[in-house]
């Protein structure tokens, strides 16, 4: 049975490249350097990057590998959430991510010209301002209680 989408190049009888639309690979990496992540409060120093592409397969007799072509999404998690998707299948609608890029967004106007890539997540309000806000709305409601119980 051939396939219709299955493209194949030969040099010889026992070196060809194949190439199928449904052929990917996927890497992941450990990165270093600054990054703000969505779904995390912290700027993160250290992060996982999960890049997807499209494959070819290369056939030199007895040898075979799969290399990666075009890149289609490259996404960045903390180490944390990485873990998350790994230990805890099916549950909600995933884990969160950053995406870092995607060739399905050319023309869109937030590329970033240099790179290709999407725009940097916004920076994280520091976690302890909203505690912060939070303890002073409870202190001012407790002085005011107070005060109400003095009076009384």
């Amino acid at each position: 049975m051939t396939d219709q989408w299955l493209k194949r190049k030969s040099k010889s009888p026992t070196e060809y490249t194949e190439t199928h639309p449904s052929y990917g690979c996927i890497g992941i990496s450990q990165v270093s350097g600054k990054g703000v992540l969505f779904g995390s409060e912290v700027s993160h120093q250290h992060f996982i990057s999960i890049t997807i592409s499209e494959a070819r397969r290369v056939v030199d007799e007895p040898r075979e590998f799969v290399m990666s072509d075009r890149e289609l999404v490259r996404i960045a998690m903390t180490q944390a959430q990485f873990a998350e998707m790994i230990t805890s299948p099916n549950r909600g609608s995933g884990v969160p991510c950053t995406i870092e890029r995607f060739t399905g967004d050319a023309g869109q106007p937030w590329v970033n010209p240099k790179h290709g890539g999407r725009p940097q997540p916004p920076s994280p309000e520091h976690y302890t301002k909203k505690y912060k806000n939070a303890m002073g709305e409870r202190v001012d409601l407790i002085s005011s209680r107070l005060k109400e119980l003095l009076s009384a």
